[in-house]
């Protein structure tokens, strides 16, 4: 059932007014001032502006961004960032100020989720759509990680929520009619954020392995499900191969490989998930311990109460809890990196992410382990 538009709109205006609240007061100063710091939000901003000056081109050598003189495919050496600049482009061509482009692709973004989640969550979880909007809003205001997210790459992989939605969809509504929304989702995804390219997959296959085992229906659905996404799998493949071409290319010529050091460095710790950062104000007093920001992971006390009343008896929730509880656990364990560790004891001698890294084309080149985190 699709959400009626008064009822659509109330829910983008209330999303655009938590959006505003909580980055208070950027709204006031757009295309002058930047959320966060001016390290990585300074560096996209100027990305983003190569990114809509090039699709005025036709993309004409892209890659070959005047940074790093002689060094070729200079835009492959960090995200490309294509999926957020194709619609923001049109504002950076008028203004010529790729920090106000910024700033308007830092702020719709939870109002876009929202909107979304409305229909997207309903037909896929089999509830009312009064609940749906509550995920996205408790995440953004009462998650203390939520503050980490100034970058537009970063919180793009929220739109794994849409594309998890509409994957499970295909299987609870026997249809393959879905299939154009995971493309588009995962796609969007993709070229937004590497990180999240991968942990998407990550969480499709978990999507598509729950759903087999619960799934009551005839084995003939199941086939036809499985080819719906086989073949919306294909269509990624392809797009994701267009630029992922230019990322091999740069690997073989620099030999850009990231250090075992990284990984262990930038992994989380099962500490690191009663951590908070210290400009939280409710939390910090006693729950500290870890310095640096990526490992500082707990989700907030209202978040984790709303994920315990998921697991309230009932039927219809129970299959969906089954999926997300995975879902959360796999992240969990995923974001240990490669020697899981609790404080200082060692658990595993190497972890799940680190045999996935030995298998998956290219997950050796991610950085940060723990944002695996942010994807549950």
């Amino acid at each position: 059932m699709k959400a009626k538009a008064p009822e659509a709109a109330l829910v983008l205006f209330a999303f655009a007014c938590l959006s505003l609240l909580a980055t208070f007061p950027l709204v006031l100063h757009l295309g002058r001032a930047l959320p966060g710091d001016l390290g990585d939000p300074l560096f996209t901003s100027w990305l983003l502006g190569w990114d809509a000056d090039r699709l005025r081109h036709g993309l004409h050598a892209f890659w070959d961004a005047p940074i790093l003189f002689p060094s070729r495919n200079t835009v492959a050496f960090s995200e490309h960032m294509l999926g957020i600049a194709v619609p923001i482009a049109p504002i950076i061509w008028l203004t010529g100020n790729p920090i106000l482009g910024y700033d308007v692709a830092f702020l719709p973004h939870l109002c876009d989720r929202g909107i979304g989640d409305v229909p997207a969550g309903s037909r896929a979880h089999g509830r009312s759509r009064r609940g749906v909007p509550c995920r996205p809003g408790v995440r953004l205001l009462a998650d203390p990680r939520s503050a980490r997210l100034a970058s537009p790459g970063a919180r793009m992989g929220m739109d794994a929520d849409r594309a998890v939605g509409a994957c499970t969809a295909i299987w609870r509504s026997a249809r393959g009619s879905r299939s154009p929304c995971v493309v588009a989702a995962f796609t969007t995804q993709a070229f937004s954020n590497g990180y999240f390219l991968y942990y998407l997959a990550i969480v499709s296959a978990v999507v598509v392995i729950v759903e087999l085992i619960a799934r009551p229906g005839p084995t003939s659905d199941c086939v036809r499900m499985l080819g719906a996404l086989v073949a919306a799998a294909a269509v990624i493949l392809i797009a994701v191969g267009a630029v992922a071409v230019a990322y091999l290319s740069v690997r073989r010529q620099y030999g850009f490989l990231r250090p075992y050091d990284d990984w262990t460095m930038f992994s989380a710790n099962v500490q690191s998930y009663v951590t908070v950062p210290a400009t939280v104000r409710l939390w910090p007093a006693w729950l500290h311990g870890d310095l640096l920001p990526e490992r500082q992971l707990f989700p907030g006390l209202v978040v984790l109460v709303a994920a315990a009343a998921a697991f309230w008896p009932g039927a219809a929730r129970r299959r969906t809890a089954l999926l997300y509880g995975a879902l959360a656990a796999g992240a969990f364990v995923l974001s240990l990196g490669p020697e899981p560790s609790a404080g200082s004891h060692r658990l595993l001698a190497s972890g799940p992410y680190l045999w996935l890294v030995r298998i998956v084309p290219g997950m050796d080149g991610l950085r940060v382990p723990a944002r695996s985190a942010s994807s549950c």
